[in-house]
């Protein structure tokens, strides 16, 4: 790596499929988003997609999307515009509760799923 473009930090979490590249930045809890926070996943995500677009004959070809994850965020108007402006370049914030709540919607979601398809199994229809 350039040590020009480096940024000295690392990612909390990536996870690939396929081509995709996700990255996961998890905020400490009991802290709010700040200005730090959203600098480090942006260059985070910058770094990533630029050292991604140097070499063509790997098998991850790019970052789709980035997500920083955080108890809450600083209500300023400041940090509401900088989130914002986080998603035209594909990182997107969510609190912990939210992330929780998604993720126990598509778990009922598949064990529902689940259910229909085996309506003769009693394990299953007990879950």
């Amino acid at each position: 790596m350039d040590d020009s473009l480096s940024y000295q930090g690392r990612v909390d979490l990536a996870l690939s499929s396929g081509t995709s590249l996700l990255i996961v930045e998890f905020i400490k809890p009991g802290l709010d988003i700040d200005n730090d926070h959203i600098t480090r996943i942006s260059d985070y995500v910058l770094e990533i997609r630029l050292n991604l677009e140097k070499e063509t004959g790997k098998t991850i070809k790019r970052l789709d999307n980035a997500y920083l994850i955080a108890d809450g965020k600083k209500d300023s108007a400041f940090i509401n515009k900088k989130i914002k402006k986080l998603e035209e370049d594909g990182i997107f914030v969510l609190t912990w509760d939210s992330l929780i709540e998604e993720a126990l919607k598509q778990w009922k979601d598949f064990l529902d799923l689940l259910k229909q398809r085996n309506p003769n199994d009693k394990r299953i229809q007990a879950l």
